[in-house]
Order: structure tokens, then C-alpha cells, then sequence
């Protein structure tokens, strides 16, 4: 049963592009409160150690490292780095009609089909279609 004052009221994007991408940045002790959605969530480190907390797991995601929560998850997050900088991209699960989150082919990073969260660690390009031109 959910919480239903936990649930965060904003709408990401619109009907026609379901799709909300947020730019956080931040001192130490910036906290974010437990909340869910029905949306999806990738949150991208850029710089400090963000600690993402799904359900009762805490996960410190360092930069370059991706956290993934599927929607209807209770999350919060936290930093206690001098300074964090994250972008979060929240989106609806049918927008790409997958039930899994974007990740190489034969990683193995996420379990399938994906749990309610999933941390992809940062890696250098391996194949050319990954790479920049």
C-alpha cells in the first residue's frame, strides 16, 4: 500500500513527451525528501558523491555512475560532499515502450526483468557506437 502523502505532486513533461530532465546542484547537507512517483528516475553524478536511498538501501553514486528507480519506489537522496552536481531524468515507463532500463547490450548491470533499482558504474566507451565523433 502506498503512502500517499509521500507522492510527489509535479507532473514530468507533457502528455506528449513524458520526459523531465532537472539540473541539481548543491552544498554539503542538501537534502532531498523521501518521495515517490509513478515516473521512472535516472539520476547522473557529475561531480561529489550523491546517496541515493531506495526503500530502505542507500547507495552512494560517485560521478560519473547512473542510479536507476523504476516508478512507485519510496526514494530520497542526500550529499554531504563539499559541493554535487546531478541530473535526474525522470520519465514515464512507457515512453520508450521498454520495461528495462537502456543499458549496453550483455552488460549484465541490471537484473531483467529490472528490481527496484539499478546502478550502472562508470566505464570508458567499449564499442564505436558508444563513443563520441
Amino acid at each position: 500500500m502506498k503512502n500517499w502523502e509521500l507522492r510527489e505532486p509535479l507532473h514530468h513533461g507533457t502528455a506528449g513527451f513524458p520526459l523531465k530532465a532537472h539540473d541539481l546542484a548543491g552544498p554539503a547537507g542538501s537534502v532531498f525528501p523521501c518521495h515517490w512517483h509513478s515516473d521512472w528516475e535516472f539520476v547522473l553524478v557529475e561531480r561529489g558523491v550523491v546517496d541515493l536511498r531506495v526503500g530502505a538501501t542507500a547507495y552512494p553514486v560517485e560521478p560519473g555512475q547512473v542510479g536507476f528507480i523504476r516508478g512507485g519506489v519510496l526514494h530520497s537522496a542526500s550529499s554531504e560532499s563539499p559541493s554535487y552536481h546531478c541530473r535526474p531524468v525522470v520519465f514515464n515507463g512507457n515512453f520508450s515502450r521498454a520495461q528495462a532500463p537502456p543499458t549496453r547490450p550483455g552488460c549484465g548491470s541490471c537484473p531483467s526483468p529490472p528490481a527496484s533499482s539499478c546502478f550502472l558504474p562508470s566505464s570508458p566507451p567499449t564499442t564505436r557506437w558508444e563513443a563520441k565523433s
